[in-house]
This record gives C-alpha cells, sequence and structure tokens, in this order.
C-alpha cells in the first residue's frame, strides 16, 4: 500500500494511460482518470491526433501526442457528461481544433454537429459516427475500422448506460427503449470489434493493458 500525496484530491485527478496499435498502424492511448474511472482517448495516424471524450488536463493530451509526433486535430465526443467536467474547452482554445458532438439542442456552446453516418478523417484513417441514444439522446459512437469501437457512456464491459439521468419516467422510458436499439446495433458490429467504454468501474491499474473487450 501507498499514500498519494495531496489525499482524496489527488486521487480524483490521478491517471495513467495505456497504449497500443491497431491493425491498420493506428496508435491508441487509452487515458484513465483513475478516481472516477473515466476514460478518454487518443488516436494518432499519419501524423494526426484526435482526441476522445477528455476528462482530465489538456497538457496530458499534449505531452501524449508530441511524444507521438503529432498534430492535434480535433476533440470528439460522445455525449455531453453530468458526472465530470470535459476537458474539450480547454483543448478547443489550446490548439484552436473543432469539437464535434453528436446533434443535440442542449449544446450552447460552438460544435461540429455529427449525424449518423458522418466521418471524422485523421491522417489516413477515418472514423464512422454511429447514432446511439439512449444514455442522452445526442450519444454517438465511433467506429474504427480497424476493429474498434468507442462506445461512451452507451455500452460498458460490464454494464449498460443509466438512461434515468435528469429524464422523468415517461423520458427515461423512452430512452431506453433507444438505448436497446443501439444496444443491437453495436452488436451487430463485426464480432472481433474491440469495445473502448467511457468508464470503468474499477480504479484503472496502473498496468499499461487497455481496458476493452470483443
Amino acid at each position: 500500500a501507498e499514500s498519494l500525496e495531496g489525499g482524496m484530491r489527488a486521487w480524483s485527478f490521478a491517471w495513467n494511460v495505456a497504449r497500443t496499435v491497431l491493425a491498420d498502424g493506428t496508435v491508441l492511448y487509452q487515458v484513465r482518470r483513475v478516481g472516477k474511472g473515466c476514460l478518454s482517448y487518443l488516436l494518432v495516424a499519419g501524423g494526426k491526433a484526435l482526441i476522445i471524450d477528455p476528462a482530465i488536463d489538456a497538457a496530458v493530451f499534449a505531452q501524449l501526442a508530441a511524444a507521438e509526433g503529432a498534430q492535434i486535430i480535433g476533440v470528439a465526443e460522445t455525449h455531453l457528461h453530468a458526472d465530470h467536467l470535459s476537458r474539450a474547452p480547454q483543448l478547443v482554445t489550446r490548439f484552436g481544433v473543432p469539437r464535434y458532438l453528436g446533434v443535440s439542442t442542449r449544446a450552447h456552446f460552438p460544435v461540429i454537429p455529427l449525424d449518423d453516418g458522418a466521418t471524422i478523417t485523421i491522417g489516413p484513417t477515418t472514423l464512422r459516427v454511429l447514432a446511439t441514444p439512449g444514455h442522452t439522446w445526442e450519444s454517438i459512437s465511433f467506429w474504427h475500422p480497424a476493429g474498434a469501437v468507442f462506445t461512451g457512456d452507451t455500452l460498458f464491459l460490464e454494464g449498460i448506460g443509466r438512461v434515468d439521468l435528469e429524464a422523468h419516467s415517461d423520458e427515461a422510458l423512452h430512452r431506453a427503449q433507444a438505448l436497446v436499439r443501439s444496444l443491437q446495433r453495436l452488436q451487430a458490429l463485426p464480432a472481433e470489434t474491440l469495445v473502448f467504454p467511457g468508464h470503468t468501474a474499477q480504479p484503472p491499474r496502473f498496468d499499461s493493458q487497455p481496458l476493452c473487450a470483443s
């Protein structure tokens, strides 16, 4: 056992990373906020980098991108987060890059809205947007052609996203029905597709092993 300097406040901001390489050569960093179980991602291909669901300080992503010799070209979010602060505003300001989000009437800040089937290009790689509403109405997932999908809070490794946050009973019912359809859509992806979620229920170990499952 060890003590963390700074106590519980420091635990809230502690992080670690796992680096892996997808079949097409895309470098994937899973950035784990240990105390809250938030999982963020940095994808690097062809000298370009895209960040998904940043939950820790912008400097961390800047450091990782620099280590790969990559230019950050955008920040994409799977949904609007109710349980933690997004660091997308920091990154947008620091790097002057666009912020992507599923189509939403709740976003009161500049975004590039992403419809179902939209794409984001990272160097030679293209992510495809899958509309996966339920946890929130604007929830989307990002499918990578090398066999990975970033599901945000729609699908976890050991569960699914809640539908009752900021929702009355009728709204929660409609969102639950939408979530079932979204899960069926994700289930229809190739069996070897790796799921990279937006959260984990247990504090991520400092073991450099990405949290994912097919």
